[in-house]
């Protein structure tokens, strides 16, 4: 009777441990996944921001120099007829 309360005891023992595991990995995916759809909103915006810095600094060169930044103006102007 002893061996069999043992047992029995051990296996409720594992019991609550793996649900604890369980909850304990639930709780940490779906932290993992509010921090990758954060990271992709990030990388989103830093794309955004150098696209944003490379067209003002291609018009500021085309302000600056119209002869020498021309076909860069040519570029830019295509590509804002893209989107």
């Amino acid at each position: 009777k002893a061996n069999k309360r043992y047992y029995t005891s051990l296996q409720t023992e594992s019991q609550q441990r793996q649900e604890h595991f369980k909850k304990q990995n639930d709780v940490l995916h779906e932290y993992g996944c509010e921090l990758e759809d954060e990271f992709t909103k990030i990388m989103k915006q830093i794309h955004n921001y150098r696209s944003r810095k490379q067209n003002m600094l291609t018009q500021l060169a085309g302000l600056l120099d119209k002869g020498a930044f021309s076909h860069l103006q040519a570029s830019l102007a295509a590509k804002a007829r893209d989107e």
